[in-house]
């Protein structure tokens, strides 16, 4: 039967960016004309240029392809787009099953006709055809019947229980065998001998279950799980890397079947009516109903698995009822059934989990207001646009000042005053100097003007600030306070306060250029400082008032320096000087613009 195909389910492949930008492409008409053959759409989709997409229903999972070279996380925002479309122009509740597909839901009828020889010639011939499939034909073999299967899951968590009680972390046994170890190479050691013991197990468990029964590869998990917990401590730990011994290794077992693909390989692993009813049995007596753990660890390392079960078809149906009263706290619960939700294509479900999680995860948030968005519903999209900006403005600020209506103007209001105080943008002050009254506006203007300029954007929105407000005196107040060469660019907060506080300002500054020039701030002479020294004085030499005591300055500074020929290079380029005397090329000044030892001659140019 085909999949079903929803918004939601598109939503489940993409991430939620490629979600938004395919909702964009598909709104914007990007997707050209759409071939349909049986259930396999095909379309070009405009972006940087026009790819290719296919989208084919016919199976019980989503194929889809695209040209672009996107290939991070999920869907492309190509077949986002052409998905929107498709859902929008065609009728998918009668598609066809691709051919694979209906030959797949056949298969049991075809294999109840063939006798016992026609198959096993078949299968034979398969096997001799496919090296892969030879491999696992061996493994499978390897394994034996269920019941041997069975067995060996019970010596295997004993067999790893000796191997990790054994393990000693002896700093003296370490030091013996040759190693040169820092702290940072003791931990790596350590997890090295974890991984070493765990291997064969991970292992054992990846051959389990891809040749046995879903049930069966879970409870080998749980006996191994299980077995970690009875584990106090390793036989030595003399750097403390085991104080909480089980826990460590619970961690570490999950964190190796991530790495080996084990949570990714249990969704794509068959459920036969007869493993389903198993399933369910192992479901309720593990999640059978109890108080919610308070050790979160425990939730944490069962989390994994559940998820992997929830993204099972087959077996995010029979996870649903046990979860319900079950030990896993409550957040646990829902991100699971978010999962369950998506993998079976539930609206209901997943909004109602989605809004269980809204303030807890910023990913869910985003596709929540996609949600909303996409159905046009704007009293909830507001409302989680709001609660989405509290919990994380930076990340939710644009969103909310794209909200339309006026039930949304406080919210924009908040996030413009947001991004003005960490963007430090001239026309976001500007857009608030029309919506603020003026008392409300001068309190943000100070709250924004309390902590010391962290870089030039912010010291210059500031001033420009205070300036517009004409309050000149906190610009010479904040002035005198500041690091003036811990700022790239002054001289466009001088032009402001210059015209109003002249002489102070100028006092300021050549008292720091004064400084700059001693031998406490040696470390940063330089040409570059130089060329500060000279733009800021050539904004106060705009001052009619000023240009006598500027000249002053400028004679000043060649009469001490007489040896710093950069320095009066950049004041001659500021127009402070009218004529210099003629030096050497600039190439033979040392960086601090002194002048460099000449290069000696050798003895051949002498004669």
């Amino acid at each position: 039967m085909p999949v079903a195909f929803t918004v939601e389910t598109l939503r489940a492949l993409a991430n939620s960016t490629s979600y938004q930008r395919g909702q964009g492409y598909f709104r914007a008409g990007a997707v050209r004309k759409i071939t349909q053959t049986g259930p396999v759409f095909t379309a070009r989709v405009m972006g940087s240029e026009a790819y290719q997409v296919r989208l084919d229903l016919g199976g019980r999972q989503v194929d889809a392809t695209c040209s672009c070279p996107y290939d991070y996380d999920g869907i492309c925002k190509h077949i986002v787009a052409l998905g929107l479309a498709v859902i929008k122009q065609f009728d998918l509740h009668h598609l066809p099953p691709s051919p694979g597909q209906a030959a797949l839901d056949g298969l049991n009828d075809v294999w109840e006709r063939l006798s016992d020889n026609r198959r096993l010639t078949f299968l034979l011939a398969e096997l001799r055809a496919s090296p892969e499939m030879a491999q696992r034909f061996h493994q499978f073999a390897e394994m034996g019947t269920p019941a041997q299967a069975a067995r060996r899951t019970k010596t295997a968590a004993q067999r790893l229980v000796n191997e990790l009680i054994g393990l000693s972390f002896d700093e003296e046994e370490l030091l013996d065998s040759g190693y040169d170890y820092d702290d940072e190479g003791y931990e790596n050691h350590f997890y090295t001998l974890l991984a070493e013991a765990f291997g064969p197990t991970v292992q054992e468990l990846l051959l389990l279950t891809r040749t046995q029964a879903l049930p069966m590869a879970l409870t080998y998990w749980t006996d191994i799980a299980e077995a970690l917990t009875e584990i106090e401590e390793p036989a030595a730990d003399d750097f403390g890397f085991a104080d909480d011994y089980p826990a460590l290794l619970l961690h570490h077992w999950n964190q190796l079947l991530t790495e080996a693909g084990w949570f990714d390989l249990l969704p794509t692993v068959g459920l036969a009516p007869a493993d389903g009813a198993a399933l369910t049995t192992w479901l309720k007596a593990q999640l059978k109903p109890s108080e919610p753990v308070a050790d979160h660890h425990v939730a944490a390392n069962w989390e994994p698995l559940l998820l992997a079960l929830a993204r099972h078809p087959g077996a995010a149906k029979l996870l649903l009822p046990p979860l319900t009263g079950s030990w896993l706290p409550p957040p646990y619960q829902a991100r699971i059934r978010l999962q369950a939700a998506k993998t079976l294509a539930d609206d209901t479900l997943w909004v109602q989990q989605a809004e269980l999680l809204l303030t807890e995860q910023a990913e869910v948030a985003e596709q929540l207001l996609a949600f909303y968005t996409n159905r046009g519903d704007g009293v909830n999209r507001l409302r989680v646009a709001a609660a989405a900006f509290k919990q994380w403005p930076q990340r939710f600020t644009n969103e909310a000042l794209t909200l339309p209506g006026a039930e949304a103007a406080p919210l924009r209001l908040g996030a413009l005053r947001y991004r003005c105080r960490t963007v430090f943008d001239w026309a976001d002050f500007e857009q608030l100097t029309a919506l603020l009254p003026p008392a409300e506006l001068a309190a943000f203007v100070d709250d924004l003007a309390r902590p010391l300029p962290a870089n030039d954007s912010q010291l210059l929105l500031v001033a420009r600030a205070q300036h517009q407000l004409g309050r000149y005196a906190d610009l010479l107040a904040r002035y005198r306070q500041l690091d003036l060469l811990g700022y790239a660019n002054l001289t466009d907060y001088l032009a402001l306060l210059a015209p109003h506080y002249p002489a102070e300002a100028l006092d300021v500054t050549v008292a720091y250029v004064e400084r700059g020039m001693a031998e406490k701030l040696r470390y940063r002479r330089g040409h570059q400082m130089y060329q500060q020294f000279a733009a800021w004085l050539a904004v106060f030499n705009r001052q009619p008032t000023l240009r006598e005591q500027v000249r002053t300055v400028v004679s000043f500074l060649f009469e001490q320096h007489p040896a710093l020929h950069v320095l009066k290079k950049y004041l001659r380029e500021a127009g402070l000087v009218t004529s210099l005397p003629a030096h050497l090329p600039v190439e033979l000044l040392d960086e601090e613009g002194a002048m460099a030892k000449p290069p000696k001659r050798s003895m051949a140019r002498r004669r």
